[in-house]
């Protein structure tokens, strides 16, 4: 019986996530030897590989990472097995990350060469990590499932009323496109233009390697489809019937992806869409919807819709928007200037002032912001009132809802032909709301 020999692997490289380094510890502790020899097998344990030395790789696939430490990697990991299975023993490597495969199988591989023995592959798992760039993409292109590709479209069909019950998708285009292949392959009449759609297809396939290569194939497949109107007697109605059936086969195969993954960033397409409309409960409610309250574009997000909504009388939670900005500003700079906003209001001018003048030197919406802060602390400077000075003439709406709540009635007169008198008294309002009403300014205390 050949003896067991352990290879530690601790391998974090082939995937994004940490942890799998600790695999060959986590195993030895819960008692994995002593298991192989209670069932009466010799054991040896030849520890852990030592980290490669690693030579500078590139790739030009962006989806390709940590491509030297994978390639070191696989290197010595199939080195390792090889010289167990020149030993006779039977090697067991300890990890957990995906391309453990890679060294493994390519070490075993290469003892069966040397030895001119047959090498057999028995993979047990929940998903294949044996495949390419090209099977994968191919696996998602025929499946019917709704990846990302045509998942806005699936979630949007859910939600109105006048595609929801449309039965036409990707699955039923497919299916038909691949019934009427088989209907009129052998048909000369129609070789040239199927033959066509099939290379538009396959170079569809191999070369638009965007997450929206499924977008282009559509109309090929509508055209394909058509043919099975072109029915006649004599055609082969039995290949047909097989071509359909393999085609929906192929597409009702299910795929590895998580269906709330794209429904958390459509929740937050419509979130954003909201925001920039003024529909800020309408944005809150999508934000909760997304349900992914730690992942930094939401917290950000929430920032900025949660302000507005405040800003804007809609709702009341200045806590909330608040700790949100506060939570956001390490990576936002919009949060920044919104949490300098909320230093002011809490009475610390003096980050207040200092957040303002950093965001000052910044452009669009980010400076106007900050200027308006620093003008409505008293804080301007020569440079930045001169900003200021410039940005009104320019006719700057936030500066002169600034200037017309301290009292500038040409501001007011402007801003009222900018916006019509509704919307210059509802910034106006919000001015007031996030400053103070013309000499009601909150009390500064450092």
């Amino acid at each position: 019986m050949a003896e067991c020999i352990l290879i530690g692997a601790p391998i974090d490289a082939g995937q994004k996530r940490a942890g799998c380094l600790m695999g060959p510890s986590a195993y030895r502790v819960a008692g994995l030897a002593q298991e192989i020899q209670s069932l009466g097998h010799g054991l040896q344990d030849w520890g852990d590989l030592a980290r490669p030395e690693l030579t500078p790789s590139e790739c030009a696939n962006p989806a390709v990472h940590s491509l030297s430490e994978v390639i070191g990697w696989t290197a010595v990991l199939a080195d390792k097995v090889d010289d167990a299975l020149s030993q006779g023993g039977l090697p067991i490597i300890l990890g957990g990350d995906h391309s453990l495969a890679l060294g493994s199988v390519s070490g075993a591989a290469t003892h069966a060469r040397r030895v001119d023995r047959p090498l057999f592959l028995l993979w047990l798992d929940a998903h294949s990590d044996f495949h390419t760039v090209m099977t994968t993409k191919l696996r998602y292109l025929l499946s019917g499932e709704e990846q990302y590709n045509n998942k806005t479209y699936a979630f949007h069909k859910a939600r109105s009323p006048w595609l929801r019950f449309n039965p036409i998708g990707w699955t039923l285009i497919f299916a038909l496109a691949m019934t009427a292949l088989g209907l009129h392959a052998g048909a000369g009449g129609v070789r040239v233009p199927m033959l066509a759609c099939l290379l538009i297809a396959g170079g569809v396939l191999l070369f638009y390697v965007s997450d929206r290569f499924r977008a282009p194939l559509v109309p090929v497949l509508a055209v394909l489809a058509g043919g099975i109107c072109r029915w006649r007697p004599g055609l082969p109605l039995q290949r047909a019937a097989a071509s359909g059936l393999i085609a929906l086969a192929l597409a009702c195969f299910p795929v590895d992806y998580d269906p709330r993954e794209t429904e958390t960033q459509d929740h937050l397409l419509l979130a954003t869409s909201a925001n920039a409309l003024g529909r800020y409960a309408e944005a809150l409610r999508e934000i909760d919807a997304a349900r992914a309250p730690s992942r930094p574009a939401v917290i950000t997000l929430r920032c900025v819709v949660g302000f507005n909504a405040w800003l804007t009388a809609i709702s009341t939670d200045e806590a909330g928007w608040t700790a949100d900005c506060r939570r956001a500003a390490a990576w936002s700079a919009i949060a920044r200037l919104q949490t300098a906003h909320a230093d002011w209001r809490a009475g610390h001018t003096r980050e207040a002032v200092a957040g303002w003048r950093k965001l000052a030197q910044r452009t669009g919406s980010l400076q106007t912001g900050a200027l308006a802060g620093l003008w409505q602390a008293g804080a301007l400077d020569e440079l930045t009132a001169g900003r200021v000075k410039a940005l009104l003439e320019q006719g700057d709406v936030l500066l002169l809802g600034v200037a017309a709540s301290q009292g500038d009635g040409q501001a007011a007169r402007r801003l009222t032909d900018l916006l019509g008198a509704s919307a210059a008294a509802r910034e106006q309002a919000a001015v007031a709301r996030l400053w103070g009403a013309p000499g009601a300014m909150r009390p500064r205390r450092d």
